[in-house]
């Protein structure tokens, strides 16, 4: 098929340069597969019709390798057919998917009342300016150690005290990444609900549930239950 199209190129007469960047475009790995695989659906003069669109395809996608700007950010050229001519469709790429879920995942909870400074938490950032702070990283991550590598013998639960905003619950977050099944415990419901908001930030996952009053999930990954409703013989 190149040999033909090459031919046919000669035979029109067509510009040097033109000519030159449509030989290029038939050069391209994508563009051969493409014509192979719909060799049946596509005439030699369609595709020189479609010429055009096959260097599209190929600069946009030259382009996006180098790192470009281009007009679609996060989007991916797609070679199809439409009623016999090449068309070039643009596809959200796995990283532009994966943005939107994250970013539909935090529009699901409004943060009320927490602190802007650590609503995107990370052990990176985590604050390390006093003694105190470095102690309860130090035996979190000493913890998650020691249960990851004997899990079915037992571990001396981990117990951190403090005042509001000091890091309690994000640090239980980042100990409960590893695992798919946590329950979260708490005498009051306002404090599951925040600590809700906490694991979401830290797990970026919505596949959790609450375990008190008229509401009992137990299929969901993390589970936030009160001790009241657990307490309960029903």
């Amino acid at each position: 098929m190149g040999k033909e199209l090459s031919k046919r190129l000669v035979e029109n007469k067509w510009e040097k340069k033109y000519k030159e960047i449509i030989e290029k475009s038939l050069k391209d790995d994508d563009v051969q597969l493409f014509l192979r695989e719909n060799k049946d659906r596509l005439s030699h003069q369609e595709i020189l019709k479609g010429a055009s669109k096959l260097y599209e395809f190929v600069d946009l996608k030259q382009k996006i390798a180098e790192g470009k700007e281009v007009f679609a950010p996060g989007y991916s050229p797609q070679l199809t057919i439409s009623d016999h001519h090449i068309e070039v469709t643009y596809v959200p790429t796995k990283k532009l998917i994966e943005e939107r879920r994250l970013r539909e995942i935090n529009n699901r909870i409004n943060i009320v009342n927490l602190p802007k400074s650590i609503r995107k938490a990370t052990l990176e950032n985590y604050y390390r300016d006093d003694d105190g702070r470095m102690i309860a990283l130090k035996k979190a991550i000493e913890f998650v150690a020691n249960y990851t590598e004997t899990p079915n013998i037992f571990h001396k639960g981990l117990y951190l005290s403090g005042s509001f905003g000091v890091g309690k619950t994000y640090l239980a977050a980042f100990d409960s990444k590893n695992y798919q099944k946590v329950l979260f415990v708490a005498h009051r419901e306002e404090i599951l609900k925040q600590a809700a908001v906490s694991f979401k930030n830290v797990r970026n996952s919505d596949d959790y549930g609450f375990f008190y009053g008229g509401e009992k999930t137990w299929d969901k990954s993390v589970i936030f239950a009160s001790v009241a409703t657990l307490g309960r013989p029903e």
